[in-house]
Formats: structure tokens, C-alpha cells, sequence
């Protein structure tokens, strides 16, 4: 593959607080019609996580090094009221070097990411991974009420701000925001019923 020199920056929108909605549980892009408005390079017809015909994006930077990032904003909102824990995605080292992969959102317009950065490495082919939203850094919750860009960015340490340099390429498929497990609802619901059994009793 000829690789080419792009920034991968992503842009953001800020948006008054009122008009933001709630995102939605199990919201997903599959890139199965194309890159769907995210800033790929490159939208790649098979080879995704489910083999033949299993579309996904790529992106890339070359000879001169750039950030190498993939982003959207149209996936912005309130996270906080859309009950958002964590967001799941299939990644694949398309290069040559280690990536480290974060997840970033702008809130308010502040970039925020994930303090736990995935090792990708190359020729290992697609790994599934799961960015808590718990473990972001710096950790202002309120700016999850008010999310403008999600990205996934190659960052090898948090002091870069919008992401580290790097010539490489790496593709992506099938981001969700995953519903919580069954058994963590039963929990919760088991645990206001028990609090409410414990008040009724006191005197």
C-alpha cells in the first residue's frame, strides 16, 4: 500500500447544552454503506472482523509523520443520560509499528482520553476492544453531558494533546455503544429494592 501524508484531525461542533440529546444504547456503524461520515481515508469493501464482505475503514499517515486518528461527530450527545459506560470497537494494525490506541471525546470543548491506552500491534489481525468511559483523564464527568467528537486516536502518552505522531495505518469496524450486561440491571434493580425494604423498617 502507497502510503499518503494526511492529518487524521478531527473537528468538533459546540453545541449549546439544551440542544444536546440523549445518545442511544447499542447505537452501531458497521461502515457495511460506506465511511458513514467518520474521518476515514479509506472505506474498504471486505476483510473486516467477519472475513469476505465484511466492509470496515482505514486510515493512515506517511512519509511525514501525522496523527493518526478516526473520528465523528454526528455520534455526539448526552452520555451521561443515554446510561453510556463504555464504547467497544474491532481494530487492526494496517502497518508496521505498535499503535496506542486511545479513546477521545470532546466535551465543552475540552478533549478528553481514556488514561488506558490498547496495545495494537501489527500482523496479530483484528482485536476486539472496550474503552470504559470511567477511566478517562482528565476525569470532568459534566463534559460527558455535552460530547461533540468521539475519536479513536494513536496517543503513546497523555500529554499529547490531540494525539502523537506516527507513521502507520490502522482500520476499524463495527463501533457500539454496548448495552450493560443483564446481570449488572438485576444487580442494580435487586439493590434499590433491598434500600427500600431497609428504610420501610426503620423506625
Amino acid at each position: 500500500m502507497k502510503f499518503l501524508t494526511i492529518v487524521g484531525l478531527t473537528a468538533f461542533l459546540i453545541l449549546p447544552a439544551a440542544s444536546v440529546q440523549a445518545v442511544t444504547l447499542g447505537q452501531m456503524e458497521d461502515f457495511q454503506n460506506g465511511p458513514g461520515g467518520w474521518t476515514a481515508h479509506s472505506w474498504i469493501s471486505t476483510g473486516g472482523p467477519a472475513g469476505e464482505g465484511d466492509a470496515y475503514v482505514a486510515v493512515w499517515s506517511g512519509a511525514w509523520p501525522s496523527v493518526l486518528s478516526i473520528g465523528h461527530r454526528e455520534w455526539n450527545g448526552d452520555y451521561l443520560a443515554g446510561g453510556v459506560t463504555a464504547i467497544e470497537a474491532d481494530l487492526i494494525n494496517l502497518g508496521e509499528t505498535d499503535l496506542n490506541i486511545r479513546f477521545k471525546f470532546l466535551g465543552y470543548g475540552a478533549g478528553t482520553v481514556t488514561t488506558s491506552a490498547f496495545l495494537l500491534a501489527p500482523g496479530e489481525g483484528w482485536r476486539h476492544v472496550r474503552f470504559e468511559l470511567s477511566d478517562i483523564t482528565p476525569n470532568p464527568l459534566e463534559a460527558l453531558r455535552v460530547v461533540t467528537t468521539i475519536s479513536f486516536v494513536h496517543k503513546t502518552g497523555l500529554e499529547d494533546v490531540n494525539g502523537t505522531p506516527v507513521i502507520g495505518s490502522f482500520g476499524i469496524d463495527n463501533i457500539r455503544l454496548p448495552p450493560e450486561p443483564a446481570s449488572l440491571g438485576l444487580f442494580l434493580v435487586t439493590g434499590v429494592l433491598l434500600n427500600r425494604r431497609q428504610a420501610a423498617k426503620r423506625p
